[in-house]
């Protein structure tokens, strides 16, 4: 399996500093040694959800803050254009994921249920954050077919009014006025969006 310092998702060196610290200190890892080569033997089955998970609390402290009306346009995998901006009057569900993300995979489909059951107020858009060839996102959605349309972006240069994605999913809960309601770092269900509309004046 690749370095977790080579996967798109990985977080910013000084979080991982962090994690390394307490880590070290916890005794989950040995004082000595390189820095990669200590995370690298974290990579098991038995620590990998904890070790994620520790870097989405990581990453959350060291977020920057995203624009507060954002503007995204993208070109969808079928080939048509997403505009955020055309959507206004509705509330707008933008979702950073990746085909190897497992809480990713768990959560799509609730979103997408959600969409459908919400279809004339909710409206979403999937943003593949990934490095993969666009017939392997393609072959993925075949398996696991979703109710709102999806785009891949780029790893290096994502969305400018959107802040990099530190740890997967992340999701960004856009108002009706086109305004960052919420966001998330880490799975959401339907509660959370229910939560999120309720309280918008």
């Amino acid at each position: 399996m690749p370095s977790i310092i080579s996967r798109p998702c990985s977080a910013p060196r000084r979080a991982i500093t962090k994690l390394y610290d307490l880590f070290t200190h916890t005794g989950l890892i040995p004082a000595q040694g390189h820095l990669e080569t200590a995370l690298k033997s974290l990579w098991s089955k038995s620590n990998l959800a904890l070790l994620c998970g520790c870097l989405l609390l990581a990453s959350a402290l060291d977020a920057q803050a995203t624009a507060k009306n954002p503007k995204l346009v993208v070109k969808t995998l079928d080939g048509a254009s997403f505009d955020l901006a055309s959507q206004r009057g509705k509330w707008v569900i933008v979702n950073y994921w990746a085909t190897w993300c497992t809480p990713c995979l768990k959560e799509l489909p609730d979103i997408s249920a959600y969409v459908t059951a919400h279809k004339d107020k909710v409206a979403a858009i999937g943003l593949a954050f990934e490095d993969s060839d666009k017939a392997d996102i393609e072959k993925f959605l075949k398996t696991h077919p979703l109710s709102y349309p999806v785009a891949q972006v780029d790893v290096i240069e994502p969305p400018k009014d959107f802040d990099t994605p530190k740890g997967l999913p992340n999701t960004y809960v856009i108002a009706p006025d086109g305004s960052v309601a919420k966001a998330f770092l880490g799975p959401i269900a339907a509660k959370d969006l229910d939560a999120v509309i309720a309280a918008k004046p």
